[in-house]
């Protein structure tokens, strides 16, 4: 169900790169510099076949690749496609799937084509679409890190694209909400990553009731892929071994069950290959299938949580008053010339990063007379506010951040600003500040 073409493409890095855009999604606090080496021109995606994910016998998902766009579509056998998410750099809608639903998705492709392992390249094409929440993460981590470590990441490349859909602390909340069932929307006080999707109880044109048809058939046909005559003959040695793995959080029985299972009957390649292959991940949804257990229990179980540890985002906008002399020379700003080494400061106290925003400058005229020009400077602060607040304002005393400069942030639904004197200390201020 994935086309040849995109089997050789994928081990290349450039591939992944123009399917997510570049750096569309990265972490800005990050370098990704290092993602791509390749001068070329992107990749013809037009060239590429459609991938099709089937989700029991009646129904499947299909993608479709052009340049510059990623369209998700949902359909039965006999009735036509219905689009229910798309991405691309101008009017994205992705956020459309459950992490246990992409499992099962890909999981059920892997059962079907042994040449697409799970995790593995249907992961990665299916990731834009489910975004890494609270309660998916620790088995969400470690799944997509395997599959790019399928497709030759390693090390920094392999942190920044594992990272690369976290939504955590992003307000994205699922509710079961009958009879449309699971649908996902954002908290108002978010505004980091804003969610868009078709999947909303509000929104009446999305195929609900076919949608929860067909989970329950892929579902169905997942579980009946064992056979369980497979765990009960040999008096049950396959059963025994599984109930041990669990109890012990253990894989290191991993291939003692792929022998007892071949010894009974099993000829299900991807389950004895899977067993056998020595990867984590893919041992560990093999034995869920086997014991009819959650998705994702089982991994995060034996992986444990993830050691990609949340840490709470605060933005704050760094004001600075620009010399007027150097504005009128059209000069680089101060804010420019200032930001790498805030940035710096912030990454090595581990509190957060900043970055300019924007190119200019705010302007401020009297009588025509030009009497301010203000540049800004983002700041993403990590970690509980209250704590690191002290921590940001003893950091940027330090830089060269001119005096008149203000913070300007909301902290508890209020704006707050704190002004740098001529002490070097940071002063409140009242709201609103008329420069």
């Amino acid at each position: 169900m994935v086309p040849s073409s995109i089997h050789q493409l994928s081990k290349e890095p450039r591939f992944w790169d123009d399917y997510f855009f570049g750096d569309w999604y990265c972490d800005k606090s990050e370098d990704w510099s290092s993602l791509s080496d390749s001068q070329e021109d992107p990749l013809n995606f037009n060239d590429l076949n459609l991938v099709r994910f089937p989700l029991g016998p009646d129904y499947f998902l299909t993608l479709n690749l052009s340049g510059g766009y990623v369209g998700l579509s949902f359909a039965g056998q006999t009735a036509d496609p219905v689009q229910i998410a798309w991405d691309d750099t101008a009017h994205w809608h992705p956020h459309v799937l459950r992490w246990d639903e992409l499992e099962l998705a890909c999981r059920l492709l892997a059962l079907a084509d042994p040449t697409l392992p799970h995790p593995g390249i249907p992961l990665l094409l299916l990731a834009r679409f489910a975004p890494i929440v609270e309660d998916s993460a620790d088995s969400a981590f470690p799944m997509t890190q395997s599959a790019w470590q399928t497709v030759g990441y390693r090390a920094e490349r392999l942190a920044m694209r594992t990272k690369q859909f976290d939504r955590r602390g992003c307000g994205y909340e699922w509710k079961s909400e009958p009879p449309l069932g699971w649908t996902i929307s954002q908290s108002d006080e978010y505004d980091r990553y804003p969610l868009y999707t078709l999947r909303s109880q509000e929104n009446a044109e999305f195929p609900f009731k076919q949608w929860n048809d067909a989970l329950a058939d892929a579902l169905k046909t997942y579980r009946d892929t064992v056979d369980q005559s497979w765990l009960s003959r040999s008096g049950a040695t396959a059963k025994s071994l599984i109930r041990e793995m669990l109890e012990q959080n253990s894989i290191s029985k991993a291939n003692l069950l792929a022998d007892s299972l071949e010894a009974a009957g099993c000829r299900q390649q991807t389950i004895l290959e899977g067993l056998r292959s020595g990867i984590a991940a893919r041992i560990c949804w093999i034995v869920e299938l086997l014991a009819d257990v959650p998705i994702g229990s089982f991994i995060v179980r034996h992986i444990g949580p993830t050691k990609f540890v949340f840490r709470p985002e605060t933005k704050l906008t760094l004001n600075i008053p620009e010399p007027l002399d150097r504005y009128r020379a059209q000069l680089p700003s101060l804010a420019d010339e200032i930001t790498p080494s805030i940035d710096e400061a912030l990454k090595s106290a581990d509190i957060g990063w900043a970055k300019r925003a924007g190119f200019g400058c705010s302007t401020s005229y009297q009588n025509e007379v030009l009497v301010a020009a203000t540049a800004e400077i983002k700041i993403i602060l990590l970690g509980d506010f209250k704590q690191a607040l002290p921590a940001l304002q003893t950091e940027l005393s330090r830089c060269p951040v001119p005096i008149g400069s203000w913070l300007l942030f909301k902290q508890a639904k209020q704006y707050r600003i704190l002004e740098l004197g001529p002490d070097r200390a940071w002063h409140e201020q009242p709201w609103p500040k008329i420069r």
